[in-house]
């Protein structure tokens, strides 16, 4: 993706060895170390890509290396800000944070960019208008985020991401039970998804429910627990917690009546 953009990479630095010979497969031969290095020439731009709780570990390690003219160092923390920076910002680094909400579960998106994925930036003066350059040749929305709202922001972002992956394998274990063959049962539900993720962008949120929790269907959503109970029992917190959090979105459109009656079904799912 980088590489297709028009940058170049000049070394990798950190890891494993088996980890840098993969990433060398991806970004072709570029040298790599195993610390940080020593020195960084002139207008070299670091990019720490870290888990969350090895960053300061990494800053620090970098805040020993020498610098030339015009460097900066970005870290791709969705959580962390410039702050966790400050050691190199002291020394008279350029800091920044650049965060793709983007899922990389591989090193190789392929031939993928970020396919107008919104990119969070915090940086100031000519690396602010450098990163938003990168995010946008990259494919990406650039946008500012502000250091206070980088909590809020990486929840909003790990819900939709991360535990959607809950909802899809609930759907999948039902399925599966159902008698949908394994090969099937996933993308089918995939299709679904994505299906009704285009009307809630469309149409917005409320207005794109569908299903016995608008329809006020308690009948159904019994039926739904008595299957769990019966097979999925270990599913059943998620699911009744799931129709608490669809009401109150249903809330927003659905008539009182309606909206009284799964309350009072929750109510008695909790008990």
């Amino acid at each position: 993706m980088a590489t297709r953009a028009g940058i170049r990479v000049t070394g990798l630095s950190g890891g494993s060895a088996s980890g840098a010979a993969a990433a060398q497969e991806v970004l072709g031969e570029a040298p790599w170390t195993s610390g940080a290095p020593a020195a960084f020439a002139a207008g070299t731009l670091v990019v720490v890509g870290v888990p969350d709780d090895a960053l300061d570990e990494a800053i620090t390690e970098l805040a020993g290396s020498r610098f030339e003219a015009d460097c900066a160092v970005v870290h791709l923390s969705g959580i962390r800000g410039r702050a966790a920076l400050e050691p190199l910002a002291e020394v008279g680094v350029a800091t920044g944070a650049l965060h793709p909400l983007r899922s990389f579960p591989t090193r190789d998106p392929g031939d993928r960019d970020l396919e107008g994925a919104l990119v969070a930036i915090e940086a100031q003066g000519s690396l602010d208008a450098t990163l938003r350059d990168l995010a946008e040749g990259l494919g990406g929305r650039p946008f500012a985020l502000e250091p206070g709202a980088r909590a809020a922001y990486h929840l909003g972002a790990s819900v939709a991401s991360n535990t959607l992956l809950a909802v899809l394998d609930l759907a999948r274990a039902a399925l599966e039970t159902a008698g949908v063959p394994a090969d099937l049962a996933t993308p089918g539900l995939a299709s679904l998804m994505s299906g009704t993720l285009d009307n809630a962008t469309s149409q917005g949120v409320a207005d794109a429910v569908t299903g016995p929790v608008v329809r006020g269907d308690v009948q159904t959503l019994s039926r739904h627990l008595e299957a769990l109970d019966a097979q999925l029992p270990e599913h059943r917190g998620l699911y009744v917690a799931l129709v608490r959090g669809l009401l109150a979105v249903c809330e927003r459109r659905s008539d009182g009546e309606r909206a009284a009656a799964v309350r009072a079904w929750i109510e008695e799912a909790d008990a």
